[in-house]
């Protein structure tokens, strides 16, 4: 039975205005750092709104189309070019997987499988660009809704009255004056509203690199080890099924070890198994084409911006010396199928 798709894609929502669609509202959660202070903390959520206005609470989620991606670290920055005795090797709490992506460009043999596989390589690059501006446009209304609520004294008085004095909102209200303008409260952010064309040293232009991550350890109060989605379909393979490749549970128990006793993870995940690889598997890799799921979070201290953070890699196409393996099958909507 194939999965039911979402309402809220792309191809259906590129030719609404994404103030139609986007709903940016405070959580308010019991303080953290000072329990029993009465104190309270507050984040923003960035949700979809169904087509009356009203907010779904479902998270806003971006879709991308298929993408080229660019030295990926989906393992952790822990396990990084340090050895785990070196003095600066970041513990698991604070490591995080990075994956980079390419957006209007593709590496030449990459392209050329592509195209050896019937895909309109042309046709995806006008995608690739008309989703960048559609992507750009959506984190401005996000964006500008921050700065309305920021800015609003109302909102401002709300969260006084509720006693919010950490978090995201407090973070927010700190760093920004009621009379802030709109331009000047976006001239401050640092990260996510917009990329840069880029080139490499060889002055080769390798499109707008953009970078989603995700945290290694879910949370320092429930510490659980924490994995975007990885699956696989890929293009050169006609009957192929959709399949689950994120590392199992039993893997990840083997590369992260808890200890109870300092109620923290050990990294093991480069130690070599019975078969003589890698206990966690490389299976995300530089040149890989696939399509991802990411959720852009704003943030507001100590820099101003969004994080992109990974919730699924889709991979469609090897890097051209990889070879395939097979995997474990289940199903995944692929809002991309029939775009190329």
């Amino acid at each position: 039975m194939s999965a039911k798709r979402s309402e809220f894609t792309y191809a259906k929502l590129k030719d609404k205005s994404p103030s139609d669609f986007i709903h940016v509202a405070e959580s308010v959660y019991p303080s953290y750092k000072n329990k029993g202070s009465g104190g309270q903390g507050a984040t923003l959520r960035i949700t979809f709104k169904d087509a009356e206005g009203n907010n779904t609470g479902t998270p806003f989620q971006i879709h991308s189309p298929p993408v080229n991606l660019y030295f990926p670290n989906v393992k952790g920055t822990q396990q990084g070019r340090l050895a785990p005795w070196d003095d600066d090797y970041p513990p698991i709490e604070i490591a995080k997987r990075r994956l980079q992506f390419q957006v209007g460009a593709l590496f030449g043999k990459v392209k050329s499988n592509l195209v050896e596989n019937k895909i309109n390589v042309e046709k995806l690059m006008q995608v690739h660009e008309d989703w960048y501006n559609w992507t750009e446009a959506c984190l401005n209304e996000c964006a500008d809704q921050i700065h309305k609520k920021a800015t609003d004294k109302d909102f401002r008085g709300e969260m006084k009255d509720k006693n919010v004095n950490e978090g995201v909102v407090a973070d927010l209200i700190k760093s920004v004056k009621a009379k802030t303008s709109l331009e000047s409260f976006k001239d401050n952010f640092k990260s996510g509203l917009s990329w840069e064309p880029q080139e490499d040293k060889q002055g080769q232009p390798i499109g707008r690199i953009m970078e989603c991550w995700s945290k290694v350890q879910a949370s320092r109060g429930r510490p659980t080890v924490q994995y975007p989605i990885i699956t696989k379909k890929l293009v050169d393979e006609e009957f192929a099924v959709t399949t689950n490749i994120t590392p199992s549970d039993e893997v990840l128990s083997k590369a992260y070890h808890w200890d109870p006793e300092t109620k923290s993870y050990t990294y093991h995940g480069n130690e070599l198994n019975e078969n003589g690889f890698p206990v966690e598997p490389e299976i995300v890799k530089h040149n890989q084409v696939a399509v991802l799921i990411f959720e852009p979070q704003f943030y507001a201290s100590p820099i101003r911006g969004f994080k992109m953070v990974l919730k699924k890699i889709h991979i469609m196409q090897e890097a051209p010396t990889n070879k395939r393996k097979t995997e474990e099958l289940t199903e995944i909507e692929d809002e991309w199928a029939g775009c190329m």
